[in-house]
């Protein structure tokens, strides 16, 4: 008989073929730590590996590879003690042989081998307080990672690179991704939290003191900081950082940089509580509710601000971008600066304030960008100057539908308007028709008339109602506010300044709104259509329409 076809072998094999189907395989995570040399020796103390670092150089660099550096929920030491010591997580520990009397001052821990490093538990450093390096090129998954006893920790996919005297010169990344875990990074116990890799992407949150993100294919100088592009290995990735539903970062302070080109990042909660927030990405930024203590500095080629979200700053904001467009709330404490070409301000929930000063132009040297569009929503100063600088300058509602209803040219409701020859022989005549209502109805009317061609023609009457209208958009100024562009439309809209209003330009349309001031300077040609301008603090709807020609 065939042992290997008995009823019980069969029953296994079935029994196998079910559990798999119900209870899929799974990629194992890696045990845990496995040098690939004999300079580095682990052995556990209960359930904690214990790692008896190699011998620092003459930098202060202990370096040491690994087949494979996982840490478990349980944790992993890094014994860097030249005398007995206790640990947090191990307990009573011998002195590290390998130190011969001399502690390192940087512990670098890189893997050669060909997985990924899982960190879910705490990495201890027993005796002195050092750096702590991770550089895995396969990607690193922090889930609950965290670090004991350490002076700064640094997550990167990058392989380190040494000088002749064997400091650390440099990273260079090609590849590798690292994730962080719905159970996040804690790095509140030490000076810093750098992550150095191709991409990021967070699922959980990131606590530190001062948070570092480098992200893209690039060689990174660790001496002054400089960092030039390389050769990717592998298609370049969607988001250089992509934050999830439940990621975010929040830290003392917060630098992110993002260098490849075209790839953006996805930010959703950024919240420093002591300092600035720096971010420059060479692709699209979209940017979740932010909050910085001191300045907020974004770069990029693109940001993108959705409705509902929240960007704030306690002093000043500096937003430098190719193009922006804003649907959420902005606000700065002292200054904002909002240099690009395209500038779009969209919805009533939508606002650009500061408290002080706020520059809207192409850059720092004070040129135009091509465009400005406030729709139905708010640019403000509470108290500072306003300045816009832009070749075209739309303040305008976002939706504003009318409907036009035509009353014939003999109704009996209006009085004929009759001209003599003699107003039509001065080309630069300015001519302003109101027909004159025997019994006038409520609403606003207004007529149109071809001088030129009949100067004896009955008006042609329409009433004019409006169908849809979102709210209208406002640029208020707490103090001075000046607009210079070659063409400014405001329609159904605000435009105000506490104090004087300064406009340059080529062509400026204001369409049914008055502007209040103390003083207004207009330079340039200036054509008013259903609109008048007062001197007067405040700015009002109209209670009358009026419609001229330039004849």
């Amino acid at each position: 008989m065939d042992q290997r076809n008995t009823p019980v072998v069969r029953a296994t094999s079935y029994l196998l073929i079910y559990l798999t189907a119900v209870y899929p395989l799974h990629p194992a995570i890696a045990a845990g730590i496995t040098p690939d040399n004999s300079q580095t020796q682990v052995q556990n103390q209960g359930n904690v590996p214990v790692v008896n670092i190699a011998t620092p150089n003459d930098a202060g660099i202990s370096h040491n590879t690994y087949q494979e550096f996982n840490v478990a929920a349980q944790g992993a030491v890094l014994n860097n003690a030249t005398q007995a010591a206790q640990s947090q997580l191990a307990g009573q520990l011998n002195a590290n042989p390998n130190l011969k009397g001399k502690a390192a001052e940087l512990i670098i821990n890189e893997v050669t081998g060909n997985g990924r490093s899982e960190l879910q538990g705490q990495l201890e450093i027993v005796g002195n307080k050092a750096n702590v390096m991770i550089a895995n090129p396969n990607g690193i998954t922090c889930d609950g990672c965290g670090f004991i006893n350490t002076a700064g920790a640094t997550l990167t996919t990058g392989k380190p690179q040494f000088d002749k005297q064997g400091a650390l010169e440099a990273l260079e990344v090609k590849q590798g991704q690292i994730t962080i875990g719905g159970k996040g990074l804690d790095g509140k116990a030490t000076d810093y939290v750098d992550i150095i890799s191709r991409a990021t992407e967070l699922n959980g949150k990131i606590q530190a003191n001062t948070l570092s993100l480098t992200q893209g294919a690039n060689r990174i100088s660790l001496k002054d900081g400089t960092i030039n592009a390389l050769a990717g290995e592998g298609a370049k990735p969607q988001l250089a950082i992509d934050t999830k539903a439940l990621g975010g970062m929040y830290a003392n302070k917060i630098r992110l940089v993002a260098t490849e080109d075209g790839v953006g990042v996805n930010l959703k909660e950024l919240t420093s509580d002591q300092r600035d927030i720096t971010l420059n990405a060479n692709g699209k930024i979209e940017l979740g509710n932010t909050k910085a203590k001191t300045d907020l500095n974004i770069i990029g080629k693109e940001t993108y601000i959705a409705p509902n979200i929240t960007v704030q700053a306690g002093q000043d904001i500096t937003l430098a971008n190719t193009a922006l467009e804003n649907k959420g709330s902005v606000t700065a404490g002292r200054d904002m600066r909002v240099f690009g070409d395209t500038v779009r301000n969209t919805g009533d929930k939508a606002l650009l304030q500061a408290n002080d000063n706020l520059w809207i132009q192409k850059d720092a040297q004070g040129n135009k960008g091509q465009l400005v569009e406030n729709r139905s929503a708010t640019i403000k100063t509470v108290k500072g100057d306003l300045v816009i600088r832009t070749h075209k300058l739309n303040n305008v509602r976002d939706v504003f539908t009318t409907q036009w209803h035509e009353k014939k040219p003999d109704s009996q409701a209006f009085t004929a308007n009759v001209l003599g020859n003699s107003w039509k022989d001065d080309p630069n005549l300015l001519i302003i028709i109101k027909p004159y209502l025997n019994n006038p109805p409520a609403g606003k009317w207004f007529g149109h008339v071809n001088i030129k061609d009949n100067p004896q023609v009955n008006d042609s009457q329409k009433t004019l109602t409006v169908t849809g209208s979102s709210p209208e958009a406002q640029i208020l100024a707490g103090n001075h506010l000046y607009l210079n562009g070659d063409q400014i439309v405001n329609a159904q809209s605000k435009i105000a300044a506490n104090k004087n209003l300064i406009i340059t330009g080529n062509r400026y349309l204001n369409s049914s709104v008055s502007l209040g001031n103390e003083s207004i300077k207009i330079c340039g040609a200036l054509e008013l259509v259903s609109g008048k301008m007062s001197n007067s603090t405040g700015l009002w709807p109209m209670n009358t329409y009026t419609l001229k020609w330039l004849l």
